[in-house]
């Protein structure tokens, strides 16, 4: 099949409900991948598995909204959205959710909170989380690091079943 015939059974599936599905029909349309590229048309996929509570289609509005594409810019509603898939375990959301806190983006700077974010993206396979957390640990208190620790094993405890 090509990604046109792809698209299309994507799109039979998203319609009947499927988030799996509707989060590959907002990446066929956001890629540009057998369907014209739309953005605002990748939104509208995207919300439609999010609201279903499918994490990276959550992660993914979050880039959206982070980058403005398809939506008016908005850093708040970004890290809403990355906390969401976060909370859940994604680790790419708790990257992208720790580098936000980190620099206060959208959301209130903790650097304890943002330790623990990136922490736990590095033990959720996030490689290059790991230099943005050892940028935050160094302004951490020992007590601190302990306290972002347990956070972060909190939020491994999430992650999704692979």
């Amino acid at each position: 099949m090509d990604d046109a015939q792809f698209a299309a059974l994507f799109r039979e599936r998203a319609e009947q409900g499927d988030a799996q599905a509707q989060f590959d029909l907002g990446t066929f349309y956001e890629q540009g991948r057998g369907v014209a590229r739309d953005f605002a048309e990748a939104v509208a996929w995207y919300l439609r598995a999010a609201e279903q509570g499918y994490g990276p289609a959550q992660n993914q509005l979050g880039v959206l909204h982070a980058t403005g594409q398809g939506v008016a810019r908005d850093d708040g509603a970004a890290a809403e959205w990355f906390r969401q898939a976060a909370e859940q375990g994604l680790g790419e959301a708790q990257y992208n959710l720790g580098l936000m806190v980190a620099a206060g983006t959208g959301v209130p700077r903790d650097p304890v909170q943002a330790y623990a974010w990136l922490t736990a993206a590095v033990e959720g396979g996030v490689a290059e989380a790991a230099a943005h957390r050892d940028r935050c640990m160094a302004d951490l208190t020992p007590e601190q690091r302990a306290e972002g620790l347990r956070r972060a094993r909190a939020h491994a405890g999430r992650r999704p079943a692979p």
